[in-house]
């Protein structure tokens, strides 16, 4: 999973999320903390495909997940 550089998400006008850079193997474990309003969810809901940046793209497996299907989203596919 890669979150590339130079990504933002933007909600109800304002923006969510600004420049954010992140890449997690298959083997990694994930630890988000922050404060409340940091944007951890956001991000999470990014890398899940519930949410899709207004600038930058997130990849799973070296695909644009807003190209993916539910079906591609799993690595054993």
């Amino acid at each position: 999973m890669k979150i590339l550089p130079h990504n933002r998400l933007h909600l109800n006008g304002h923006c969510a999320l600004d420049d954010l850079s992140l890449a997690v193997n298959q083997v990694d474990a994930l630890l988000l903390i922050g404060p409340n309003g940091a944007g951890k969810s956001l991000t999470l809901r990014l890398m899940v495909g519930l949410d899709h940046p207004s600038a930058g793209s997130v990849r799973l497996f070296g695909q644009d997940l807003r190209h993916l299907t539910d079906a591609r989203m799993s690595p054993n596919t």
